[in-house]
């Protein structure tokens, strides 16, 4: 190696080291007497450590045996953390001290052992003292994973909140992949509050910022009392997320994965005493208070639409109404029930105190980057409650380009299913003849009814008749963009009204395909097919 490039490999180094030695770009403040600390953006953070400890390059500037590794190009989407937590410090120390160098490699078993250390430098809970607390009202329900303090009065919806979180635990480790006798022991302490004068007067608010609905720090949380039973187990469950992770990995994270995880798994339903978490709804009376889908529907109408570079990018705000988290809630609803993303979502938790977190997201999903983006358009295009993504997605050939169309041919398409890939290629400014018939089922409820390629004039979605056979044609390459998508280029979103037939001159080149115009929520009940012919 030519003396020049060990230089440049030795700035390389540098800077990597500098990167992990920064502090924290937003200012760190004393925790309190209680150990209660100040902001969000620390309530999953250990204290800032000393970065002299970190290691540095010797005086000869020799450098190590795997700086040509350190020196390879990585493609960035995302920079990472340019003043990364104390969390994240402290994590690279000891990932450099355990030997855990290649990050490449780093396993959900290391992750936790991390966070174990990390766990270490948590400030201890004080004794309560039940005679004091009962002074101001305050009462103590406990369960096994949560002790809850709170001044409401006995009901079985509070007394069975610890019941319920406990329930939720199992849950967590599902999602996370971890042992749940790794948590075995694990307990928060968390206050339900309805007056918070008594709840400072035996100091258990510490600087608990009062003006939000939930918050949490390391294991504990608190939660002001709702108007609705929904929304008050909603809170405890998300402020629950949180602490597990804290728990497990010893931080939560980036923002938009911190916050999408644990509202999408505080997504509840409750009933005879079964709980599942991460569902859609089926309606706002479901989830009394939620409101995250009128909230994003909201935005997209006033022309605020979040691309998913921008959810990635962007810090989650505590707003209210909290728009932020629903937009969140969404990316983590898509993620999780696609079949393509699910895995990559959830495995991401091993990589929390990596400061390029969200670049590495990025990288186990590029050669899918383009699918995400036009599949997250779609969603945002017809979100509502009961969107059912496992039947929505946008089914491709392998290879998906399709192929020019020489005579004619015939398509199936199915009534239960979203977009799909009829296999056949067109070209700009030539005129094909489409053809479209057959009967197919829409519903069985109150009795089986039936559409034909025109559709029915009795129940419409997106303002087209319920059952019309509607297509698009997608430029070759619009999934494979490396590229921010707009939602102006995703021709899925403006789709060409088709019935029983038209003549089409596309106006760009690409496949074509099709789907029954039916709401993303209602396509369980559907059952056949439409027979579609393409001729030139």
């Amino acid at each position: 190696m030519t003396p020049s490039a060990k230089f440049l490999i030795c700035l390389l180094f540098v800077g990597v080291i500098c990167l992990f030695g920064c502090n924290s770009q937003e200012a760190e403040q004393p925790p309190s007497q209680q150990g209660e600390v100040v902001d969000k953006e620390q309530t999953h953070a250990s204290p800032v450590l000393d970065t002299q400890t970190l290691p540095a390059i010797d005086d000869n500037n020799t450098v190590p045996e795997d700086a040509e590794a350190i020196a390879e190009p990585v493609k960035m989407r995302f920079e990472p953390v340019r003043n990364p937590r104390g969390v994240v410090v402290m994590a690279e120390r000891e990932r450099q001290r355990t030997g855990f160098r290649n990050s490449d490699d780093f396993t959900l078993p290391e992750a936790i052992q991390i966070g174990e250390l990390l766990r270490k430098e948590w400030s201890k809970l004080s004794p309560l003292d039940e005679r004091v607390l009962r002074s101001q009202g305050i009462r103590i329900i406990k369960g096994k994973h949560l002790t809850l303090c709170t001044d409401l009065p006995p009901s079985p919806e509070i007394d069975r909140l610890p019941e319920i979180f406990d329930r939720a635990v199992p849950e967590y480790c599902h999602f996370f992949g971890v042992d749940p006798q790794h948590v075995n022991a694990w307990q928060m302490r968390g206050c339900l509050i309805d007056d918070l004068e008594k709840f400072r007067a035996v100091d258990l608010l510490g600087t608990f910022p009062t003006h939000l609905n939930g918050y949490s720090v390391e294991d504990r949380l608190w939660v002001l009392e709702q108007k609705s039973d929904y929304f008050r187990r909603h809170l405890i469950l998300h402020e629950g997320v949180h602490g597990f992770m804290n728990n497990v990995f010893g931080t939560c994270g980036q923002d938009w994965y911190m916050e999408s995880t644990a509202e999408y798994l505080a997504t509840h339903r409750w009933e005879n005493g079964r709980l599942e978490l991460g569902i859609m709804p089926e309606n706002t009376d479901a989830v009394m208070g939620w409101r995250r889908i009128e909230m994003v529907r909201a935005d997209i109408k006033a022309g605020k639409i979040k691309t998913v570079d921008r959810i990635i990018r962007l810090p989650v705000r505590q707003d209210e109404p909290p728009t932020d988290y629903a937009w969140v809630w969404c990316f983590g609803f898509l993620l999780d029930n696609h079949p393509q993303y699910r895995e990559t979502y959830r495995d991401m938790a091993k990589w929390l105190t990596f400061a390029d977190f969200s670049n590495r997201f990025y990288l186990q999903l590029a050669d899918h980057w383009g699918e995400l983006q036009i599949e997250w358009l779609g969603l945002l295009d017809e979100l509502q409650y009961g969107y059912d993504v496992p039947r929505i997605v946008i089914e491709q050939q392998e290879p998906p380009l399709g192929q020019p169309l020489t005579s004619s041919m015939a398509f199936d398409v199915d009534a239960s299913r979203g977009w799909q890939n009829s296999g056949v290629a067109l070209e700009m400014g030539q005129t094909y003849r489409i053809t479209a018939n057959g009967q197919y089922q829409l519903g069985d409820s109150p009795k089986v009814w039936y559409a034909e390629p025109n559709g029915v004039t009795f129940r419409y979605h997106k303002g087209q008749p319920v059952g019309l056979l509607i297509g698009a044609v997608v430029p070759i390459g619009l999934f494979d963009t490396d590229e921010e998508i707009p939602p102006k280029s995703v021709p899925f979103l403006s789709p060409i009204l088709i019935g029983t037939g038209i003549e089409l001159t596309p106006q760009q080149s690409g496949i074509l395909y099709l789907r029954i115009n039916d709401s993303p929520a209602e396509l369980g009940d559907n059952k056949g097919t439409c027979r579609v012919e393409i001729e030139n």
